[in-house]
């Protein structure tokens, strides 16, 4: 299973009404950066949307526990995929 798959379905189990949402994958991306560069929010670039509007999703997620929910399953597929390289071999 891509790791994608359960993203999109938890970010989008919100089941929040009202403006049109930003691509999640572009949001995403935009979180990463922050991440792996270390930079301020505002120095967000351009092409992954306002930093205002990422910022808001990242602390949205964060709030509903999408991060830890996210990281278990990931988990679960690392264990369930070694198990069944350790049963095959």
């Amino acid at each position: 299973m891509s790791v994608w798959c359960p993203w999109v379905c938890l970010a989008n189990s919100t089941g929040r009404t009202g403006r049109p949402t930003h691509d999640h994958r572009t949001i995403l991306n935009g979180i990463l950066w922050i991440l792996r560069t270390g930079a301020p929010w505002r120095d967000l670039p351009d092409r992954y949307g306002a930093w205002q509007t990422v910022y808001s999703r990242f602390r949205r997620w964060r709030r509903a526990g999408l991060w830890d929910d996210l990281l278990r399953i990931m988990q679960w597929e690392v264990v369930a995929a070694a198990a069944g390289a350790a049963n095959s071999t």
